[in-house]
């Protein structure tokens, strides 16, 4: 008999306790950066809010994003993923009309181990840029250029998890020549 009330006076402990829930990780910001150094692996990145990038056969390019990870909560997140995709808005080279989102070339995921109670965490996830570079140069092949990149960025949710805050798509205007934005040169 005692073995049941104690295990009813559990039951009902438990019942009456609020759900625990993951410290809900969110991301906070999301920006470009490129090294203008490509063959230097150590040369700086520098924060970019439209690139430069003219249509050509030989492609040289050392793009990121830097994930700005926060932790509202009172204790660590632990064991996060990551998972992000890279696409561009293709248009062919020498139109005037704009271009049209083409699906991922790169998905792929980060694992992120901490971060701290209270406190933000810069994440740099550097672009796959063997797949951009063969993604590009079939693309130039094939009379297309990007005028825009797009990444999209999740940190994967867990059960008890909300949504807010946790997926963040950034786009980058890409410019072929200066001046006016997704113009091209004349191949």
């Amino acid at each position: 008999m005692r073995k049941w009330i104690a295990a009813a006076l559990l039951a009902a402990g438990l019942w009456a306790c609020p759900v625990l829930v993951g410290a809900e990780v969110r991301i906070g910001d999301v920006g470009w950066q490129v090294a203008l150094d490509v063959r230097n692996p150590k040369s700086p990145f520098h924060d970019i809010s439209q690139w430069m990038f003219p249509p050509s056969p030989t492609v040289r390019v050392r793009p990121r994003i830097m994930v700005k990870l926060l932790n509202d909560a009172s204790r660590p997140e632990t064991a996060m993923l990551l998972r992000y995709a890279f696409s561009a808005r293709l248009k062919r080279i020498g139109d005037e009309a704009p271009g049209t989102w083409a699906v991922p070339f790169v998905v792929e995921e980060r694992h992120v181990p901490r971060v701290g109670p209270g406190a933000s965490l810069k994440v740099p996830v550097n672009v796959n840029r063997v797949a951009m570079t063969a993604y590009l140069k079939r693309m130039y092949r094939a009379g297309f250029w990007p005028d825009a990149f797009r990444a999209n960025v999740m940190v994967e949710p867990r059960p008890g998890d909300r949504l807010d805050g946790r997926i963040v798509e950034k786009p980058l205007p890409v410019q072929w020549k200066a001046g006016a934005p997704g113009q091209a040169d004349n191949p």
